[in-house]
């Protein structure tokens, strides 16, 4: 896109004195300013700035840094780019504000280094649902922001990223929702090469619909990530490589991962098989409806997973499992609908093991299958032999079991004669 700057050569009529042109090193967005709304509330993430907007249209603004919001009202729709200059920004902040539509292309974040230098790029561009540009080198002086919160989240025209984007942001620690709801249809391999003090990717790719598939190495050097919940909820993933968190071995939680992603059919092997401290993966993958069997071995090496409720609900493709699919996770104590909804489901009584009087005695937490295997509208399978859950020992006899295998009968586990009226 080729932004139109509008260059007047009065300030303010300010008596003939030129306008000044920003610096090359300022920071430069373009913004739409439409006919009847041409109003532009433009925000720094702290109280305000310390130095200078030169607003395109051949008019400039000092702002000192305790001047909070700025306002500016364009004569003539059209398109300007708007540069910021001076000795303090912390940063755009347009956060889901009036005229965050309007906002269509970022050119560069400026040169802020040094004590100058923008400390946060939390909600940037936040709402800006025009924005389809990001230009390369665009935020290569931002090396001191610790967050990316948000910063592209629903921007729903942006489709490429460039490769290098957050290549100097060393800094940050937070990818949070960074790009959830964005149109992005493909993410570059070292999109994150560089940021290896990330902690969180939570909400990442969020209701990125168009992505459907993500390079193997996208995660390989964020190393200290512990939360990836969220990240690809919604997605259009349709394929996960093999290894994708074989480097993020500090993982504890990847609550609702994948969850809705109706377009994924498979569950690659030994993808979770480096992620030992992972702990919580509830609604892992919930409203997977297109996924039709599980991996042996695929939570194999969590042993310290303590929630797997809702994990595998609304699957309603799910057809098989593999023996001993949780044999190894003792310290899991919540199974609450962990196979909800899943009408094609064959059941098979070793999923959780064969070892009756050690499986489920970690621990003195009361177990909670409420609704685990419940189907709510019939039967569509091969029928299976349901797991004797009524026959493990338990270190807390408190066991939660309503409606367990409700909605089940003869026609979907030979064994339904055998179980206990409490667990149906």
């Amino acid at each position: 896109m080729a932004p139109i700057v509008l260059i007047n050569p009065y300030i303010h009529g300010g008596g003939g004195t030129p306008a000044p042109e920003p610096p090359a090193s300022a920071a430069a967005i373009t913004f739409n300013a439409s006919a009847g709304d041409n109003t532009l509330h433009l925000r720094s993430e702290t109280s305000g700035f310390d130095g200078d907007i030169y607003w395109g249209d051949g008019t400039t603004s000092t702002c000192p840094v305790d001047g909070g919001n700025v306002v500016h009202n364009y004569a003539s729709a059209g398109e300007y780019t708007i540069s910021i200059d001076g000795t303090k920004f912390a940063g755009f902040y347009v956060a889901l504000q009036s005229g965050a539509d309007k906002y269509l292309e970022l050119n560069s974040m400026g040169d802020w280094s040094g004590s100058h230098s923008v400390d946060i790029l939390t909600n940037a561009f936040l709402g800006a649902a025009n924005l389809d540009t990001v230009t390369a080198g665009a935020l290569d002086n931002i090396t001191s922001a610790t967050s990316g919160t948000s910063m592209f989240r629903l921007c729903s025209s942006l489709t490429t990223l460039p490769t290098d984007l957050f290549k100097y942001c060393t800094a940050i620690t937070s990818m949070t929702q960074t790009f959830k709801g964005t149109g992005i249809t493909s993410v570059p391999t070292d999109l994150f090469r560089y940021n290896t003090l990330v902690t969180s990717f939570a909400y990442v790719f969020e209701d990125c619909s168009s992505l459907t598939t993500v390079p193997a190495d996208t995660f390989r050097y964020n190393t200290l990530v512990t939360i990836l919940d969220f990240a690809f909820s919604g997605s259009g993933i349709d394929t996960i490589p093999s290894g994708l968190f074989q480097y993020n071995t500090a993982v504890t939680s990847m609550s609702s991962l994948f969850a809705n992603c109706t377009s994924l059919t498979s569950i690659p092997a030994d993808l979770f098989r480096y992620n030992t401290s992972l702990g919580i993966a509830a609604s892992l993958f919930d409203g997977c409806s297109s996924l039709t069997t599980v991996p042996a071995d695929t939570f194999r090496y969590n042993t310290l997973l303590g929630s797997a409720r809702i994990m595998f609900a609304n699957c309603t493709s799910l057809e098989t499992l593999p023996a001993d699919l949780f044999r190894y996770n003792t310290r899991t104590d919540n199974h609450f609908k962990l196979f909800y909804n899943c009408p094609k489901l064959q059941l098979r009584a070793d999923i959780f093991g064969t070892d009756y009087s050690n499986r489920f005695t970690y621990g003195a937490t009361g177990m909670d299958f409420r609704y685990t295997f419940q189907l709510t509208g019939g039967f569509t399978g091969t029928q299976g032999t349901a797991p004797d859950l009524w026959n493990f020992t338990y270190t807390d006899t408190s066991v939660s079991k309503t409606d367990c295998f409700d909605g089940h009968s003869t026609s979907s586990v030979d064994n339904y004669a055998s179980i206990p009226a409490e667990w149906l």
